[in-house]
């Protein structure tokens, strides 16, 4: 049974809003948001959010893709973090990273993706 997509989900900014909302409930740190239009095809916007362990990871990403199936949304890539310092879930327009902070530290997609400018979410409702 297909689930209908919740209205939130429905624009960029409410899929955003409700990931970094969900991140935040598990205590995700630095959650940040890069709007990517115009700077990739792939991806209309990157969620990146720190996580201080490995447990802390897996209960994000569980969160994450569990709360937005319930609403209609699935990722388009495996539901099982792959890597031990770094999660990557893949819903299309949005693409979340998860990382350790050693990870995002290396890795430092913010400046990788200078051209992209931080989105703001307007709201962490749940």
């Amino acid at each position: 049974m297909t689930k209908t997509l919740s209205p939130r989900l429905e624009n960029l900014e409410g899929r955003v809003g409700r990931i970094a909302a969900l991140a935040d409930e598990i205590k995700g740190e630095q959650i940040t948001v890069l709007d990517m239009r115009g700077i990739c095809d792939f991806a209309d916007a990157f969620v990146i959010v720190t996580a201080r362990s490995r447990t802390q990871m897996n209960a994000i990403a569980r969160n994450i893709t569990e709360k937005l199936r319930d609403e209609g949304l699935r990722p388009i890539n495996g539901e099982e973090p792959a890597d031990v310092s770094w999660t990557l879930i893949d819903y299309g327009n949005v693409i979340v990273h998860i990382m350790n902070p050693e990870a995002r530290a290396y890795y430092d997609l913010e400046s990788l993706w200078g051209d992209a400018k931080e989105m703001q979410v307007l709201s962490a409702e749940s």
